[in-house]
Order: structure tokens, then C-alpha cells, then sequence
């Protein structure tokens, strides 16, 4: 099941960002893998794509494995998205 977001680009950004600030503090491994995809998969189509990769790579430091892979995941899924964030 595909979900995703509907509304303009800074009604988008403002749901990503509760997201990103909520899986600082998330407990559960797979809500927080899940929460990673969906970010990374809706970023592209905010304003400013770059801003979640500081708090994803953050998860890629200081989670657990399962939620290091799915951020590593999720920074490449955005790289692959956004052209602009490509070196």
C-alpha cells in the first residue's frame, strides 16, 4: 500500500518535519524504519529536500542496525530523487 501526501510543498514539509523530530525519540524499530522510507520517498517534493538528510544521517550514527540500514537507504533514496543534492 502506496500512501502518500497531498496539500502544498510546505504543508508537506511541516508533516516530514514532525516525523523526523518524532523518530528522534521512537522507540520502535520498525515504526522508525518505516517512518524513514516515507520520508525519503516524500522529501522530493518539498522546498528543501535537503533538510532531512542532517536528521537522517543522525539514525545512521546512533540507532540500533535495522534503523542504520533503513537510513542508509533512505539517504539513497534521496540522492537518487532529488539531482540537485548529487555531487
Amino acid at each position: 500500500m502506496k500512501i502518500g501526501l497531498e496539500g502544498t510543498s510546505k504543508d508537506k514539509e511541516e508533516v516530514l518535519k514532525n516525523l523526523v523530530d518524532f523518530i528522534e525519540d521512537c522507540s520502535l524499530e520498525h515504526l522508525s524504519t518505516n517512518i524513514l522510507d516515507f520520508i525519503a520517498t516524500q522529501a522530493k517534493f518539498t522546498a528543501n529536500p535537503s533538510y532531512f538528510i542532517k536528521f537522517i544521517y543522525n539514525r545512521v550514527i546512533l540507532e540500533k542496525e535495522n534503523i542504520r540500514a533503513a537510513a542508509v537507504s533512505a539517504l539513497g533514496t534521496i540522492g537518487n530523487q532529488v539531482h540537485s543534492l548529487r555531487l
